[in-house]
């Protein structure tokens, strides 16, 4: 009896099909509903406690403009202009800070120089942290913005503003005067930029593609087999595709002929009825029925050795491709020939959108009605 030849090819060597790996991750859509959620509620709902349920008090801001008229070198020389970098290392410098300080603790009442969220005195540092400088456009104008929890503490400390650049003025030999050019009125309550919407949305997206990477990743490692051509690739023994195949019954004739032994897989005593009453039908007759599973018939190798055109009957995404190889390799020193394959229990659903059945089938519907 013809032994089986087949060549087993690595399975990353196997031409990726694009199709089916499409169609395997969109049966996977409720995933995809469930990262959705999840990544919308992590990082969106995340996002909503950090910066809008525990944001903390409402901070006030004030910006002041101040001109700055740096010293003409006697000599013709280039004028020494300060950078951003250097206003905003001076702002943050005692020579800066001490005259704002001294002029807050000579107020009568106190009651500016307080914390306004702890009650404590306040220190330089906080004026540090509270004071920023930049230059916006006109390297001469350098604008100073205050911010604190308080509406009155932020008006107060840009009041005293000026003593901060007069001392500057008068310590620093290359600056020459300092003019307030302009000034807020009244401090106002600073603009929060809030993005629920965008944290969720990149939620969705990360969520979505890590899931996608996942199962992508599952699908393309996994040695199952969904469709004929896949098992037809990789083990060479042709394969009637699903017992719903128009031309199983022409194909099981020409094949195997009129006596079948049909080695199953795997599946439900109602799937191997199923196959062998689909058998029967298309005018053969299934004179043994060889079941494998883990438990296996001591008389295996002389039921495969005695078998006649034998069909192996593969379950469709059963992770078993392992199994297939090692029933293959089992036939193949039992000196069984395998004739052919049949995809049972197949995923009908899959299979028809795989081969555009289901196309067919609406449009032949659609004729007899």
């Amino acid at each position: 009896m013809k032994s089986n030849s087949f060549e087993l090819l690595p399975y990353r060597q196997e031409p990726l099909d694009t199709k089916l790996v499409l169609l395997l991750i969109l049966r996977k859509w409720w995933v995809f509903l469930l990262t959705s959620v999840f990544g919308i509620l992590l990082v969106g709902g995340g996002y909503y406690l950090r910066y809008v349920v525990f944001a903390g008090p409402a901070n006030y801001e004030t910006t002041t403009d101040v001109r700055i008229e740096y010293v003409k070198p006697a000599d013709g020389s280039n004028v020494t202009i300060f950078n951003q970098v250097t206003w905003g290392q001076l702002i943050q410098d005692n020579v800066f800070t001490d005259p704002i300080c001294e002029a807050m603790e000579d107020d009568k009442t106190g009651s500016i120089w307080k914390d306004y969220t702890t009650g404590l005195h306040l220190t330089k540092e906080d004026i540090n942290a509270w004071v920023t400088g930049t230059l916006l456009s006109d390297e001469r104008i350098v604008t100073v913005t205050v911010k604190t929890p308080s509406k009155e503490l932020t008006e107060e400390i840009s009041a005293q503003l000026m003593k901060g650049f007069l001392n500057l003025v008068s310590e620093m030999p290359e600056l020459r005067a300092a003019s307030l050019i302009g000034q807020s009125t009244a401090a106002t309550e600073s603009f929060r930029d809030v993005r629920v919407l965008r944290a969720c949305i990149l939620g969705l997206v990360l969520f979505d593609l890590a899931a996608a990477l996942i199962i992508w990743l599952l699908i393309v490692s996994d040695d199952s087999v969904y469709v004929p051509v896949t098992f037809e690739r990789r083990y060479g023994i042709p394969m009637l595709g699903g017992g719903h195949n128009p031309s199983f019954d022409a194909l099981t004739k020409q094949l195997l002929g009129d006596e079948i032994t049909v080695l199953f897989m795997g599946g439900s005593p109602m799937d191997a009825e199923g196959l062998q009453k689909r058998i029967n039908a298309s005018d053969a007759t299934v004179v043994d029925m060889i079941t494998v599973g883990k438990d296996r018939d001591k008389e295996l190798c002389t039921r495969l050795r005695e078998a006649k055109n034998l069909l192996l009957a593969v379950p469709s995404g059963a992770h078993n491709g392992k199994q297939i190889e090692e029933i293959l390799s089992l036939c193949e020193k039992s000196g069984a020939e395998i004739k052919a394959a049949v995809l049972h229990p197949a995923d009908e659903k899959l299979l028809d959108t795989y081969l555009g059945l289901n196309k067919v089938i609406a449009s032949e519907k659609r004729k007899k009605k």
